[in-house]
């Protein structure tokens, strides 16, 4: 029993080891920390834009 409980141990250091760098990343990817400024480029840059009025050159 001493044995399983050393190799469930083992293993879920072996995968924490392996998969630390993917969860460092996409954390912040499924948080949406980074959604408030995509948002803010997107309407900066749709507002930045020529604006197009008929009549006037």
């Amino acid at each position: 029993m001493i044995w399983l409980l050393g190799f469930v141990l083992l293993l879920q250091a072996g995968f924490h080891w392996v998969l630390e760098p993917f969860i460092l990343v996409s954390t912040p990817l499924f948080e949406l920390k980074g959604l408030a400024v995509f948002v803010a480029f997107l309407l900066i840059w749709l507002f930045s834009g020529k604006s197009y009025i008929k009549g006037k050159s």
